[in-house]
């Protein structure tokens, strides 16, 4: 077991890491989670398409998923691309409105009725979160919340 003394001298030489390491770090954490992000959100449209098949009232909430899917998918894709932390946000943008309007529609759904779909959409808004941080967004994020 190492000594207090080598682990302070541990954290201290860390935080000295010079910012093309912390950079590709950031990377290579954003890039996980929006792959986890983008599979949460195919899961979340799954799960609206079969809760909500049978009420024709809730397509404005089908509809909103798919396009969350599809902007997660888009904002996964351009990590591959080199950018600094505001292109990021930049593209997380669209990510970021698509989940605004999730968020409102499931705000409208019935807890009891949709538990399957609103646990989906749960994960979702975790994942969202995680981005939210790792992007260093300071504006207010959309976030889930069932009323009972």
């Amino acid at each position: 077991m190492p000594a207090l003394s080598q682990v302070i001298l541990a954290v201290i030489l860390a935080a000295g890491q010079d910012a093309p390491v912390a950079s590709a770090q950031r990377t290579r954490d954003l890039t996980s989670q929006a792959q986890a992000f983008a599979a949460a959100t195919r899961d979340l449209q799954k799960a609206a398409k079969t809760t909500l098949a049978d009420i024709e009232a809730r397509t404005l909430t089908i509809d909103a998923t798919s396009q969350l899917a599809v902007a997660a998918e888009r904002f996964a894709k351009s990590l591959q691309n080199k950018g600094d932390l505001k292109q990021r946000q930049g593209d997380f943008a669209e990510v970021d409105k698509a989940w605004a309007r999730v968020v409102y529609q499931a705000g409208l759904l019935k807890p009891a009725e949709n538990a399957y779909l609103l646990r989906s959409a749960f994960r979702v808004d975790r994942g969202h979160e995680r981005l939210y941080r790792l992007l260093e967004i300071k504006s207010k994020r959309p976030s889930l919340s069932v009323q009972s």
